[in-house]
C-alpha cells in the first residue's frame, strides 16, 4: 500500500526528529521544554513565510496556521535568546578570521600558507588580523576559543601559527555551547535545502542534495573509509572556499546593493543498515 502525503509527512518528521531527540535527552531537555521550543519554531515559520505582500503574517494569521491561541503566539513572538546571538556572533568572528589568515595577502607567506603572526602590533599580527576580520569582538576572546579548540597554536619563538582552516568548536569536550549551535546550523542548513526541494515551484532551480552509501561495507574498512573522507573532503572544501572568496561582492566596486549567502555542506554517514533503509534512496 503507497504512503499518503500525511503518512509520509509523518515519517519525514519522525525520521529527522530521532537524532534531534538523542542531543536533546543528552542534554537534560524535557519533552515540556522541547514543546514550548516547538511553538517558538511553528510561530517563526509561520510568521516568516506565510505573510502577506511581503509583511509578516499577523498574530490572528499565525494562530489560525499553527493551531496556537492568538495570546501563546503574541508571548513567543517577545521572547529572544541573546545567548544565541552572542555565541553565533562569536563563532562567525573566528571563522572569518581563520579564512582570512589563509587567504588575505598581509597575511600570507609567498607560497600561500599563513604566516606565524606576533600576537600584538602592527600588520602582519593577529590582533590586526582580528580587527580586519572580527570588527568589534574583543582580540583577546577570539584568541583564547581558538587556543582552545587547537585551531591556533604557540610556536616556540612565542608567534601564534593557524593549524586549521576552519572554525570547530568543541575540541576534547564536543557538548559545548558553541558545538551545539553549530550543529544546529547545520541541521538547519540541511533542512533549508530538503524545505525548498519539496516545496520549490516547477519553475525553480532545485538545490544539490545527494548521498553516497552502501549498506554492505565490511566493517574492517571503516578507519580507511574515515580517513578518505577526512583527507578528500577537506580538499573539496577547500577549493570551493576558495571559489566563494574569488567570488565574494566587492563594496567598493559592485553595484549589487544585496549579497547572498552560498555554501556547501559535507557530513559523513555511519552507522548500521536498519530495516526502514532497505528502500533508501
Amino acid at each position: 500500500m503507497s504512503p499518503t502525503p500525511a503518512s509520509a509527512t509523518h515519517a519525514f518528521f519522525l525520521r529527522l526528529l530521532r537524532p534531534v531527540a538523542r542531543v536533546m535527552l543528552r542534554q537534560g531537555v524535557s519533552y515540556r521544554e522541547l514543546a514550548e521550543l516547538c511553538k517558538q519554531v511553528y510561530v517563526a515559520a509561520a510568521t516568516d513565510a506565510y505573510g502577506v505582500d511581503g509583511r509578516p503574517a499577523n498574530v490572528s494569521r499565525v494562530a489560525m496556521l499553527t493551531g496556537m491561541t492568538r495570546r501563546d503566539v503574541r508571548r513567543v513572538r517577545v521572547g529572544r535568546d541573546r545567548d544565541e546571538q552572542r555565541i553565533l556572533a562569536s563563532m562567525n568572528s573566528a571563522s572569518r578570521i581563520l579564512s582570512g589568515w589563509h587567504q588575505d595577502a598581509d597575511f600570507m607567506r609567498k607560497n600561500g600558507e599563513p604566516l606565524p603572526l606576533p600576537e600584538a602590533g602592527p600588520a602582519p599580527s593577529f590582533e590586526a588580523l582580528s580587527k580586519r576580520y572580527a570588527g568589534d569582538i574583543p582580540v583577546s576572546t577570539t584568541l583564547k576559543e581558538l587556543l582552545n579548540v587547537g585551531a591556533v597554536v604557540v610556536n616556540h619563538d612565542g608567534k601564534l601559527r593557524a593549524e586549521t582552516r576552519y572554525y570547530m568548536p568543541g575540541g576534547d569536550t564536543p557538548a559545548s555551547a558553541e558545538s551545539i549551535l553549530r550543529s544546529g546550523s547545520v541541521l538547519e542548513d540541511l533542512g533549508d535545502t530538503v524545505d525548498h526541494n519539496l516545496g520549490r515551484k516547477a519553475t525553480e532551480h532545485g538545490r544539490f542534495e545527494g548521498r553516497a552509501t552502501n549498506r554492505n561495507v565490511d566493517p574492517q574498512h571503516i578507519d580507511e573509509f574515515r580517513a578518505f573522507v577526512e583527507r578528500e573532503g577537506q580538499k573539496f572544501l577547500e577549493k570551493v572556499d576558495q571559489w566563494l572568496s574569488d567570488h565574494e561582492a566587492d563594496a567598493g566596486k559592485s553595484n549589487t546593493t544585496e549579497t547572498l549567502r552560498l555554501g556547501i555542506g559535507a557530513y559523513c554517514i555511519e552507522g548500521q543498515a536498519l530495516s526502514g533503509d532497505k528502500n533508501e534512496p
